[in-house]
């Protein structure tokens, strides 16, 4: 029986990490196919469904005035400027991993309705916390993330967030393409330390 349970196991955690490695992927890919889109150029040699995706995440941006950013230019950003990271996940997820000095409050599908409207979970906490997260300059940059796997055609916790941040008057809002799966595989580095702030 010890010999049959030890390789089950073995097995297991190779399909878990093989299905984390093509998430990782797709949201790379995702991140490429957007930059290429909102530069003009033309995408070639992917499937049109990763097109469409990436199309939808555009869309959406468009539709609640957000801005889409990618790894390398947040990473450029982070070493140039003051920006305020909000992770919107679960919080056993950011407390596992995160980007280094990011502050958390997480968002879910409560806080749209079905009908695409924005509606405020008050079991999340308040507007008014996840303001004093975000800070009292409306003009400051705000860039979200979340750790889901979900479809682009699926609003994730980041676009919820960044869509109530714009609702809430801040100006300057971004979400990141593809996520901490995407930021990661590009070899950028995360932390599971909380800051001062969200302790």
């Amino acid at each position: 029986m010890k010999k049959f349970l030890i390789p089950c196991i073995v097995l297991a955690f190779l399909m878990g990490c093989k299905e984390t490695s093509n998430v990782a992927q797709n949201q790379v890919q995702l991140e490429e196919i957007i930059t290429k889109l909102q530069n003009g150029e033309k995408v070639t040699n992917v499937p049109q469904t990763s097109i469409d995706d990436a199309q939808t995440m555009i869309d959406r941006s468009y539709a609640f005035n957000y801005q889409l950013i990618n790894a390398q230019t947040l990473k450029q950003w982070l070493q140039d400027k003051q920006v305020v990271l909000i992770d919107a996940s679960p919080k056993g997820k950011y407390l596992l991993e995160h980007l280094k000095g990011t502050k958390h409050f997480e968002f879910d599908s409560a806080f749209l309705s079905p009908d695409g409207k924005l509606t405020w979970n008050p079991q999340k906490g308040s507007q008014e916390s996840f303001s004093k997260k975000l800070g009292n300059n409306l003009f400051a940059t705000l860039v979200f993330y979340d750790q889901s796997t979900s479809s682009p055609y699926q609003a994730t916790p980041a676009d919820i967030a960044s869509m109530w941040a714009k609702k809430m008057g801040y100006h300057n809002v971004y979400r990141l393409i593809g996520d901490l799966a995407s930021w990661k595989a590009q070899g950028l580095l995360t932390t599971n330390e909380t800051p001062k702030c969200c302790q």
